[in-house]
């Protein structure tokens, strides 16, 4: 028996935590966009009771998810989990909540176990909260797509809402891991009006300037990300800050990436676009 699954990574571009009794119901408010990088589980069925991980980054989460998963399951199976990780790890593209989420979805597909996806979702951000990687990934990313979270907690608690803003070309560059924990000690709230706007208008440009204030506000931006951020202003275009790491987000029509990509040479980057599909069972 196997099963496989993908989980886009997401990127956020402010946000402010939504505090609540439950894990369930604790989260983020925000907006940020899932794109079609991200991490892809395989999970082969080996007898036994042994979880074997490779590719795992985060120090133990696949098995925690996995654990969770065998307790809703009601039964433990042996298995190997293989992590295909498209994205760099501790840079703000919500790698971890991809981790969590491909590994459920891939063990309900491995055993035909029939859990909700709703269910999956609320194992992955419960997994999330106890390493303490996340707070609105998982929510995000469950649902693909550029969203803005009006309500934050995990698949069935949390809401948000999809905004159509076409099909941008997005350039990233990541100059230098951080930590989420850390970060979530020490910085400033977003001002919920922020999110208001971001419903009203859906402006792409602005929310990378919202994103980059909410960015300076913090002072998490790096002379190294100026450095980036001034070859791509220079060049006409707005740019943001990912949540949380050294990472700056570049989102223009196609016909214009050329542009960024050339001004932004020799620094390597990333060109993707929007995922739209959300976290999903794959062939």
């Amino acid at each position: 028996m196997e099963g496989k699954a993908f989980c886009p990574a997401h990127i956020t571009g402010f946000f402010r935590a939504d505090k609540a009794g439950t894990p369930e119901e604790t989260g983020s408010v925000g907006a940020g966009f899932s794109i079609k990088m991200g991490v892809e589980t395989t999970i082969r069925y080996t007898g036994g009771s042994t979880i074997s991980v490779t590719g795992d980054m985060w120090n133990g989460m696949t098995e925690y998810a996995a654990n969770l998963f065998y307790d809703m399951m009601g039964e433990r199976h042996g298995v190997e989990i293989n992590h295909k990780t498209g994205v760099p790890i501790g840079y703000g593209l919500g790698s971890s909540g991809a981790v969590a989420l491909s590994t459920l979805y891939a063990l309900n597909g491995t055993f035909d176990a029939g859990i909700d996806s709703q269910r999956l979702g609320q194992m992955a951000h419960r997994t999330e909260l106890h390493f303490n990687s996340g707070l609105g990934d998982v929510l995000a990313a469950y649902h693909g797509g550029f969203e803005v979270r009006i309500k934050g907690g995990a698949p069935g608690y949390g809401r948000i809402k999809n905004l159509d803003v076409g099909d941008p070309s997005i350039l990233i560059v990541c100059l230098a891991p951080s930590s989420t924990n850390t970060f979530l000690q020490k910085y400033i709230q977003s001002d919920d009006s922020m999110i208001d706007v971001m419903l009203d208008c859906g402006n792409l440009r602005l929310f990378q300037e919202m994103s980059m204030n909410f960015a300076k506000k913090n002072n998490v931006i790096t002379a190294e990300m100026n450095n980036v951020i001034r070859r791509i202003t220079d060049a006409g275009a707005p740019c943001g800050v990912a949540m949380v790491g050294e990472t700056v987000f570049c989102m223009v029509p196609p016909e214009e990436a050329h542009v960024i990509v050339d001004a932004l040479h020799p620094y390597d980057l990333y060109h993707t676009s929007i995922d739209t599909e959300g976290a999903r069972i794959i062939q």
